[in-house]
């Protein structure tokens, strides 16, 4: 009988030690792909206890001064954040984070104003590979398609060889893995 109360007494504790583990990783990011997958995929659920483990590893990695190439698009990504809910923002902006993650949150206030100036204008191509991955950023963030109305009004119409060809494939390697959502570009023409 001591046996068996013994039995139940480690199924009970690891129960609790493996529950706590379960718990423990869905409050942490722990790798770059999981954290590309929650940034990729936010703006379908819409998540938003996902958002201070985003800048929490953007903070703890220093993604920003190991990848200067991530910039644009989480800046655009946290403008649309901003834009949806100003208040769970400033939420972020009070956690505890590098010098640079908290100038890419300061940055992203100040880019969603001109991401919406620009998505305003029907007729405006965005003028750089960089500018691409900051509107995607910010599509990733709110699922808006007037960002992908933009994208492809690019994709259509700028002059620039080099950011109309990035336009077009970053519109095609999305739209397969969110047909349902980014359509063919004619489509927003009609």
């Amino acid at each position: 009988m001591k046996n068996f109360y013994l039995k139940i007494f480690v199924i009970f504790l690891s129960i609790i030690v493996l529950s706590g583990c379960t718990a423990k990783s869905k409050n942490t990011i722990s790798n770059g792909e999981q954290f590309n997958n929650i940034l990729m995929n936010y703006f379908i659920e819409k998540d938003t206890n996902q958002l201070p483990l985003l800048i929490n590893f953007i903070s703890s990695k220093k993604m920003l001064e190991k990848q200067k190439n991530t910039k644009a698009p989480l800046m655009g990504f946290f403008a649309g954040i901003y834009h949806e809910n100003e208040d769970l923002f400033e939420q972020l902006e009070e956690m505890k984070l590098s010098n640079s993650a908290l100038s890419l949150l300061s940055s992203s206030k100040e880019f969603e104003e001109i991401a919406e100036d620009m998505l305003s204008h029907k007729d405006y191509v965005l003028e750089s590979p960089k500018a691409l991955d900051s509107f995607w950023g910010y599509f990733f963030a709110t699922g808006r398609d007037d960002v992908i109305q933009k994208l492809c009004y690019t994709s259509e119409n700028s002059g620039d060889t080099i950011v109309k060809g990035a336009a077009k494939w970053s519109l095609d390697s999305n739209r397969k893995q969110f047909p349902d959502k980014i359509k063919k570009c004619s489509d927003y023409t009609k």
